[in-house]
């Protein structure tokens, strides 16, 4: 019982600030009813900074689909942010284990996509006439975009390693 407290405990607190009032309960909350599913929900997205690693992937998606909206920029901006989304992604679910895990996993998924491109298949072709398997899958392959795909994850590596991971 002291345990399922400091747990709840734990749940409660963010950064020392309290988010919801702490509760005392005499036993735990049994999964069937609502709030104990809710404090179980919280506590495993909380767990671990995967929260913001969520928080993040929405933001890079914003950021991603904003990108294509602004001639100026180059299109390898989309690309490098489709990576970083990839890479905490990876992270978020990936969460315990080492950074370079997400690292070579986005990178190898990136680059698996990019060569999908290559095939032209009739279910492929198909998937890419669809608006949002398109930004999935892509139209063409193109070698910058290899390049691009490894800067935006390596960079997010670094950021994650320097500012997220490192609070730990």
């Amino acid at each position: 019982m002291e345990q399922f407290n400091k747990l709840l405990t734990r749940l409660t607190t963010y950064h020392n600030l309290y988010i919801i009032p702490k509760l005392q309960l005499s036993s735990p909350p049994e999964f069937s009813d609502f709030g104990g599913f809710l404090f179980f929900t919280l506590y495993c997205i909380m767990q671990k900074r995967r929260h913001l690693y969520f928080i993040l992937i929405i933001i890079t998606i914003a950021l991603g689909l904003f990108s294509r909206k602004i001639d100026s920029l180059p299109l390898a901006t989309g690309d490098a942010l489709y990576a970083v989304m990839v890479y905490l992604g990876f992270r978020f679910v990936f969460i315990r284990k080492p950074l370079y895990y997400a690292l070579l996993l986005s990178i190898v998924f990136c680059f698996i996509i990019e060569f999908l491109q290559l095939v032209q298949s009739p279910l492929l072709i198909e998937a890419r006439n669809h608006s949002l398997l398109r930004l999935v899958l892509g139209q063409g392959f193109l070698w910058s975009d290899l390049i691009a795909y490894s800067i935006g994850a390596f960079v997010c590596y670094l950021l994650d390693k320097k500012f997220i991971f490192s609070k730990k």
